[in-house]
């Protein structure tokens, strides 16, 4: 049936292609996925040595498949919390317990931008005010784990006052992150 086709005629024949094996990876209601190898004129037709190999192959294939969902799954959840974090007009950090800044909304760049409350020393955060600096920093590593957040007063350099919550992370949520880049707090 195959060789009567017109993928054989038009696509197979002319390049010397005479058979191909192939695997199922997945397949759901909406999608399908396989992996096929065709063979050519010299290599001949598909025998029980070249199914073997398939066979034997096709196990890391589907796993290789999983990851790659996965981590497309991980990779749109953080750009649509990145995208959620970016509508709220107020600056919003997502902040390491040493104030490294995990991530900063674009309300949050325009505030280090303009450096009248806040800056960055590297990648921590920073106050404008040394004291304020010690408060929000004590304030971030005491609360870390802690259920409640904590307000911190901030004074911009025309006087103009406005006061950063401190919210932390349920330790739970942050359990088997990555620690070197995990947030404990907002």
């Amino acid at each position: 049936e195959f060789l009567e086709s017109r993928f054989h005629r038009e696509w197979t024949r002319p390049q010397r292609l005479v058979d191909c094996v192939s695997v199922t990876l997945d397949k759901s209601i909406t999608t399908a996925a396989t992996f096929a190898v065709f063979r050519s004129e010299r290599d001949g037709r598909v025998d029980a040595e070249t199914r073997r190999r398939i066979a034997l192959l096709a196990p890391h294939i589907r796993r290789a498949v999983i990851f790659a969902r996965v981590i497309d799954l991980k990779t749109h959840e953080a750009a649509g919390l990145a995208d959620g974090l970016d509508a709220i007009r107020s600056g919003a950090f997502l902040l390491g317990a040493d104030a490294r800044i995990v991530h900063a909304n674009a309300a949050a760049h325009d505030m280090l931008e303009s450096g009248d409350l806040l800056w960055t020393g590297g990648d921590r955060l920073i106050a404008r005010e040394a004291d304020v600096d010690r408060t929000l920093r004590e304030a971030l590593a005491a609360h870390a784990d802690a259920a409640r957040g904590v307000s911190v007063p901030l004074t911009a350099t025309d006087g103009t006052r406005y006061v950063a919550h401190i919210v932390p992370f349920a330790a739970r949520a942050r359990r088997g992150a990555w620690t070197a880049h995990a947030a404990v707090a907002a």
